[in-house]
Parts: C-alpha cells; sequence; structure tokens
C-alpha cells in the first residue's frame, strides 16, 4: 500500500512542478513587449500627457506634417502600433506586396 501511495505522491510532485513550469513560461511570454505595440522611446518623449498616444497638440513639427497620414485609424491621435509603422498602409497579416 504505501509502494502505490509514493508512486501517487510522486507522480502529483511531477504534476506540480510541471504546471508551475509551464505557468512560469507563460508569464515570461505575457511580459515579453510586442514590438508592434510596444512605445518606441522616441514617441513616448512627444507624448507629454503619458496617455500612450500622440495628438497633434503633441506632435512635433516633422509629424505634423504626416500626422493624418500616419493617424490610420482616423481617431484624431497616434498609438504605438500607427508610430512603429511609420505612416505606412496596414496590410492583412500574411499579405504580401506585389
Amino acid at each position: 500500500m504505501n509502494i502505490h501511495r509514493n508512486a501517487r505522491l510522486a507522480a502529483c510532485a511531477a504534476a506540480v512542478v510541471l504546471l508551475g513550469a509551464g505557468a512560469s513560461a507563460q508569464a515570461q511570454h505575457a511580459i515579453a513587449p510586442d514590438p508592434t505595440t510596444a512605445p518606441d522611446p522616441r514617441m513616448m518623449k512627444l507624448d507629454r500627457n503619458g496617455d500612450g498616444v500622440i495628438d497633434k497638440s503633441e506632435a512635433d513639427a516633422g509629424l505634423r506634417k504626416v500626422f493624418d497620414q500616419w493617424d490610420a485609424n482616423g481617431d484624431g491621435t497616434i498609438d504605438a502600433a500607427e508610430y512603429a509603422a511609420g505612416g505606412l498602409p496596414s496590410r492583412p497579416h500574411g499579405g504580401t506586396s506585389h
């Protein structure tokens, strides 16, 4: 009976270790910055009020000239993804240009 109990305890301990390792890997993945949405340091400098987007009043002279082109969704602000795209039109994932 003790052999079966010890085997069950070992199996449970192994499961806990494996689950913990999986959760740890997920946590590490979750905090990795996404290059398409993580703010560029230059963008963060322009974002004077710290709301995570640049509006026209925060844009420098150069960005103001192309603001409407960079504001892909037309909401009056440039978010991290729009800033990273640099005014390029967005394409569906997996799309190619010809």
